[in-house]
């Protein structure tokens, strides 16, 4: 059993030190693009440019509470990337939808980066190890009740993206 303790604690650590630096990298890109807003912000703005959500459909969603992003969203509306609207069948509703500013954010700011550091070191992994790995982390989140939606529907709207995921002309 301390072998399995164990191994989850390393995990945990390593999964939080990749999750770390790979932030850190997007947020850059985002201060290098002059746009003030942090990479939980922009993961805000990817999910809503598939469809409207409310702040507890987004909680569910992030696995995040709705206290935490309340403040990001009001944020994201105060520099005009969302509105938050109103449900005609329900006005205790209010989605948020991203508009068009929040959208050019999102061209200007692709996803990922051909020179990021995490596309780097996945590279240097080779095909081969990269597959086991993400097959790895998928069954690891499928294994987890509260991660194993959030984890399908990642990898849905990954497949559904656009070829080209990096930057222009990179």
């Amino acid at each position: 059993m301390h072998e399995l303790h164990a191994s989850a604690l390393e995990i945990r650590i390593l999964v939080g030190m990749v999750a770390k630096v790979s932030g850190r990298a997007l947020e850059q890109r985002l201060h290098d693009q002059g746009i003030p807003i942090s990479g939980l912000q922009y993961g805000l703005l990817r999910l809503l440019s598939r469809q409207q959500h409310t702040i507890s459909e987004l909680s569910r969603k992030m696995l995040l509470t709705p206290a935490t992003l309340v403040p990001a969203v009001d944020a994201l509306e105060r520099h005009g990337l969302v509105t938050r609207g109103q449900d005609p069948a329900d006005r205790r509703r209010t989605p948020l939808q991203l508009t068009d500013s929040g959208g050019a954010v999102l061209i200007r700011v692709p996803p990922v980066a051909a020179d990021d550091t995490l596309v780097r070191a996945l590279a240097a992994l080779g095909a081969d190890r990269r597959a086991d790995l993400l097959g790895l982390l998928r069954d690891l989140l499928g294994a987890m009740p509260e991660a194993a939606e959030t984890a399908r529907d990642v990898a849905a709207s990954v497949r559904l993206m656009p070829d080209r995921l990096a930057e222009p002309g990179q």
